[in-house]
């Protein structure tokens, strides 16, 4: 999956857009029909949670998601944010949709909190669908790109720092999941 970052408001045709919601604290600003089926799915921003719908911006009907961070005081914050990168993920890589916007808009997140979740988000993507024949095109990834918009300061160097980790982490995975019979010890001299 591709990270990208841009710059500036969102336009409000956007769709999909995720946010990232603390633990008990819907914002204020949430669409109100939204913010209903969020409270009727039983979402209250605990880490890894996902909730998705619809709402209309402008004359047009945008779908928002909202992953939820857990607590903002954990010791675990940054796992948190990973799974909650990895919710978004899971509910919209094999949606139909190639693109997923981050919305950091007024959001109190650091640049270390936005590439957690970013982490979590990449690592959650990756499958090896290499030697699946009979999967369905319902069942094939769709999501290629993450944007991020509106990003604290010095997102992007921390996303450098975790992008490394994750190539490694991708590395070691496609390594162990590949057959004995194409990858052996030979070929690790």
């Amino acid at each position: 999956m591709q990270i990208e970052f841009v710059a500036g408001p969102l336009a409000a045709s956007v769709s999909p857009v995720a946010r990232i919601i603390d633990q008990d604290a819907l914002p204020a600003d949430l669409d109100p029909v939204l913010a209903e089926s969020a409270r009727a799915a039983r979402f209250t921003g605990k880490a890894g949670q996902a909730h998705d719908g619809f709402v209309a911006r402008d004359g047009a009907i945008v779908r928002l998601a909202l992953a939820g961070a857990g607590d903002p005081k954990a010791k675990d914050r940054s796992a948190a944010l990973e799974r909650a990168g990895a919710a978004l993920t899971a509910k919209f890589l094999t949606s139909g949709e190639s693109t997923l916007t981050l919305d950091l808009t007024g959001t109190k997140l650091s640049g270390a909190d936005v590439a957690a979740v970013l982490l979590g988000a990449r690592l959650r993507a990756w499958r090896y669908d290499i030697y699946r024949t009979k999967l369905a095109d319902d069942h094939k990834p769709s999501l290629k790109t993450l944007r991020v918009a509106s990003a604290p300061t010095g997102t992007e160097a921390a996303w450098t720092i975790e992008a490394a980790l994750a190539e490694g982490v991708e590395f070691t995975r496609e390594l162990v999941t590949e057959p004995a019979n194409v990858i052996y010890p030979r070929h690790f001299r």
